[in-house]
């Protein structure tokens, strides 16, 4: 169900109290550098300072703090948006490749390492990757091998949608192919990870069983793969993945196992996606006064949440009323849940699938997080972080605490231009 399993980025909360400015050509950045993806305020200021201060410790806790993002040159960008007011930071539009390493839809970063000349992009070697310890693994099983290890991980209780037995699921291939820089690769349709197997696991995470949700439930897994076209190499990536869900984590493995069966891995690290960049070594938090807060504050909550749009829409999507959603779409399309310009019949397809897949479906929004701001073209952002629940016919059931966030036209009957949606971590429940 897209509600409770898609991550995708938000507008950022600073560009309300930003000053528009005329979209420009299309932009490159000509050197790596930092991005602000945070939406606060107050971290572009700070990062400039960073910069010209050369403070590596300082950019590296904001890195931690997951405010800032390192970028590479030769990345196309989309035309200016939004500028800063006397601040040297600029908000630009990201194009695909960079919407899918960073899951945002925009970030903020310095006026001069943007250029309307191409330059050459860095360009990505497997060696810069860390690489960690992996397990002695299994050759690639025959048909029948492949058959004995899907029926021994059967009382597992682990989703086909989790890499169970030799069954590499699809989500696992595209954070490997994330790991080796493939955006690119992945938004055109182009092959990416050729002959995946699971050579060790699934082996069930320590925590999960203290996890009340199964959605929560992660297993060990380790792949072996080729890059397409590149036959002449394969690798290891070691995982920890979760049913029907992105991998919580992605990291190369060393080329020779060292760590004997049932030897625990090093932790992984607590991230929605894959590490994509060369990030910088860790550093202690910044405690500038004017460093930016561990919560960037919020924008200005709208008076009228219960007469919002976007209720409208979380009602109609959990009850599967598709004939209410469409309502609203007054050309046919609009960017669906990560699915860009979606059609009309896409859209009723899908919602009659979770109908058949789902006995009930609901959503309990946090009325004080609602918040609307109306951009210079009349286009209305909508958001609003809500507690959802679902439970499969077959009994399973899901929990997830969300952000929703659309923008529409505010014309006679409203508009749809886009509906996301991206998981919180870290929040109470609403209800017991």
């Amino acid at each position: 169900m897209k509600k409770t399993t898609l991550l995708v980025a938000a507008f950022a909360a600073s560009l309300m109290a930003a000053k528009t400015s005329f979209a420009g050509p299309q932009l490159f950045i000509t050197k790596d550098t930092y991005a602000c993806i945070d939406g606060s305020d107050t971290t572009p200021a700070l990062l400039s300072k960073l910069i010209d201060a050369h403070d590596t410790a300082g950019i590296a806790a904001l890195c931690q703090q997951g405010k800032v993002v390192p970028v590479q040159k030769g990345w196309e960008v989309g035309g200016t948006e939004y500028e800063l007011p006397d601040n040297p930071m600029e908000t630009v539009n990201l194009w695909a490749e960079l919407q899918l390493r960073l899951k945002r839809t925009m970030m903020t970063l310095r006026r001069d390492c943007l250029s309307t000349q191409k330059v050459a992009e860095d360009q990505f070697n497997p060696a810069d990757l860390p690489r960690i310890p992996i397990h002695k693994g299994r050759s690639r099983p025959t048909r029948d091998e492949q058959t004995r290890l899907v029926m021994a991980n059967a009382d597992r209780d682990i989703s086909i949608d989790v890499d169970q037995g030799t069954l590499v699921h699809g989500l696992t291939t595209r954070a490997i192919a994330l790991m080796f820089h493939l955006e690119k690769e992945i938004v055109n349709g182009s092959e990416t990870v050729a002959n995946p197997y699971v050579t060790y696991g699934p082996i069930p995470d320590a925590h999960n069983a203290t996890d009340a949700s199964y959605m929560d439930h992660t297993w060990l897994v380790e792949v072996s793969f080729y890059i397409f076209n590149e036959p002449t190499k394969r690798w290891t990536a070691v995982l920890h993945v979760r049913t029907g869900q992105e991998p919580v984590s992605c990291e190369l493995g060393a080329d020779t196992p060292t760590l004997k069966d049932n030897e625990a891995q090093p932790e992984a690290a607590e991230a929605a996606t894959p590490s994509s960049a060369r990030a910088p070594a860790p550093a202690p938090a910044i405690r500038d006064s004017d460093g930016p807060s561990d919560t960037a504050p919020p924008s200005e909550p709208a008076p009228a949440a219960s007469d919002s749009l976007i209720l409208r829409l979380t009602s109609a999507i959990d009850a599967h009323d598709y004939a209410t959603v469409l309502s609203f779409l007054h050309h046919g399309r609009t960017d669906y849940f990560g699915h860009r310009n979606a059609s009309s019949a896409f859209i009723e397809k899908d919602m009659q699938t979770d109908a058949r897949t789902y006995r009930w479906v609901k959503s309990i929004p946090d009325l004080s997080t609602f918040r609307t701001f109306t951009d210079t073209e009349g286009i209305v952002h909508e958001s609003i972080q809500m507690e959802t629940s679902a439970q499969e016919n077959s009994g399973k059931r899901h929990h997830a605490f969300v952000q929703m966030d659309i923008s529409y036209r505010n014309e006679v009957a409203p508009s749809i231009l886009s509906m996301d949606l991206r998981v919180l971590k870290g929040r109470s429940r609403l209800t017991e």
